[in-house]
């Protein structure tokens, strides 16, 4: 009978611990000095059920998966989420929302005016909603920075986002990214389903399938994309386009396209069709005539494949430091399309402050970075490389002899293709002194 009072006692506490464990946050206050630490799907669970706290200060202090755990979005449309979520460079993985039935769903759904989301990985999520779904977030309002999305993204209706559902009036996205498929009805983008907000240094790269006003990047466009760009099919019915399916007196500066959109009517390599007047605005944009198979678009300035590659057609693009900042783009000429400059997510390429690879941009810096290939390296996040033309790290007239530390992350996706090339691999030619590790 002690005994089993015994075995009584010990289960009584492992309950306590469970409960405990799924209502409280890790650390912190709320703060912006004291943000509240998320750091497993317990964490989460409060997150999502404490609709007080949808105004307050988060961090991810490891990575999370949510396999097997039940989720509503956080922030809705009586209560917004108006918070800030770093994501500090971790992940949160295998996120399944099936809502059919309610609009704004995403693993946030309403990120109100004010909100804030950044440097926050979403991968393998399966998300299900009505109108204005994402992979990440299905309205916003508020702002999101270096964040991408990968996954299963399904509306039943309308608007419909690999990232974003709706980027309404005061949206904007910076540095952001997502390559998961997306299957909706009217208004459905790769990154966002429809947009009257801001779009910059942005991509897509997944598969897109919809009815009308289909794009790689946008579904339809009432906003301002730049320095933008999509790789992913888009299928549709009317109104479909490789970057925009329609673009509603918006303006589409400085972006390209290199996807295969197909349907029955207005169908453009670049944008499926324009409402002209007002603000819109067409400068400097193209798409490639062989990748989409198409020569016609109501928008842009189609090019054969060698000379999307080349990086004299995109005249007034920034691919150089002129003005002291940083260019936005890199070329790797007669290999690669235009994709976006960043001197990786921090370090100083030191063995004590070695460069952070954080997400698909940090890579594709080092890959066209051979001046950096003596430095020390390390990767802080997994990196899907999906849609992502390469080139080896180290070549054998400049060997790698750095080091790169992967941190026990992964790299996955990967394709080079170079068959009339030799020392071919993620890594090239690894010279003297180069070292590879937990990777």
């Amino acid at each position: 009978m002690k005994r089993s009072n015994h075995k009584v006692a010990i289960l009584t506490v492992l309950i306590l611990a469970n409960v405990s464990f799924a209502v409280t946050y890790n650390g912190g206050s709320g703060t912006e000095e004291q943000p509240y630490r998320i750091s497993n799907p317990g964490n989460w669970q409060k997150l999502m059920t404490t609709t007080a706290d949808w105004n307050k200060h988060f961090i991810l202090t490891a990575d999370v998966n949510l396999a097997g755990v039940i989720l509503t979005p956080v922030g809705n449309n009586s209560t917004q989420f108006t918070g800030v979520f770093d994501g500090n460079y971790n992940i949160i993985s295998n996120a399944v929302i099936n809502q059919s039935g309610s609009n704004y769903i995403g693993l946030f759904g309403y990120v109100g005016s004010g909100g804030q989301i950044r440097n926050l990985g979403v991968e393998d999520v399966n998300i299900t909603g009505n109108n204005y779904v994402g992979g990440l977030v299905g309205g916003n309002y508020g702002i999101l920075t270096s964040s991408y999305a990968t996954g299963s993204i399904t509306g039943i209706r309308n608007e419909v986002g690999g990232l974003v559902g709706l980027n309404d009036t005061s949206g904007t996205l910076t540095n952001c990214y997502a390559t998961g498929s997306v299957r909706g009805a009217v208004e459905s983008g790769g990154l966002v389903g429809g947009n009257v907000g801001t779009l910059t240094t942005c991509y897509a790269t997944g598969s897109v399938t919809g009815t009308n006003y289909v794009g790689g990047l946008v579904g339809g466009n009432y906003g301002i994309l730049t320095t933008c760009y999509a790789t992913g099919s888009a299928n549709g019915t009317s109104y479909v386009g490789g970057l925009v399916g329609r673009n509603y007196q918006g303006k589409v500066i400085q972006c390209y396209s290199a996807g295969k959109p197909m349907g029955t009517s207005y169908i453009g390599g670049l944008c499926g069709g324009v409402t002209t007047g007002g603000s819109y605005e067409d400068t400097s944009n193209f798409w490639d005539t062989e990748t989409s198979e198409i020569n016609t678009s109501a928008m842009g300035i189609g090019k054969k494949t060698a000379a999307m590659k080349t990086q004299s057609t995109f005249v007034g693009w920034d691919f150089t430091n002129t003005d002291g900042n940083p260019p936005i783009w890199k070329i790797n000429e007669n290999i690669t399309y235009p994709y976006f400059f960043q001197k990786y997510a921090g370090g100083s390429g030191t063995s004590t402050d070695p460069y952070q690879i954080a997400i698909v941009p940090d890579l594709q810096s080092l890959m066209a970075s051979p001046t950096d290939w003596n430095k020390h390296f390390v990767q802080t996040a997994n990196i899907d490389m999906q849609g992502i033309e390469m080139t080896p790290i180290g070549n054998d007239v400049n060997n790698f002899t750095g080091v790169f530390d992967g941190n026990y992350n992964i790299i996955s996706n990967a394709v080079i293709n170079q068959p009339g090339s030799d020392y071919i691999g993620l890594f090239g030619y690894v010279g003297s002194g180069g070292q590879i590790r937990n990777l």
